[in-house]
């Protein structure tokens, strides 16, 4: 079975919980387990995004999904926020 890791924003959990996304307290991440994640949690599937370390700032202003991921250290943010970044290249 794959797991997909996700970007839900706190305020919308509650709401996407009828779609099976999963908590993970160790991670502190939510993920949907299923080889067909549904189409209501495509926008929130976790991204890698090459930010400068000098743009962070500015960057998190403007995609409230962006996060950082210390274990990995590398900056992920939701697929809809990510198509955002990709399109202003």
């Amino acid at each position: 079975m794959t797991r997909t890791n996700l970007i839900i924003p706190y305020s919308l959990k509650d709401e996407l919980k009828q779609y099976k996304p999963r908590w993970d307290v160790e991670c502190k991440t939510w993920y949907y387990e299923g080889d067909n994640i549904p189409e209501e949690l495509e926008k929130y599937v976790e991204k890698v995004v090459d930010i400068p370390y000098k743009d962070k700032d500015v960057y998190k202003k403007l995609y409230s999904s962006m996060k950082f991921d210390k274990a990995r250290k590398t900056w992920l943010v939701s697929a809809e926020d990510y198509e955002k970044i990709i399109s202003k290249k």
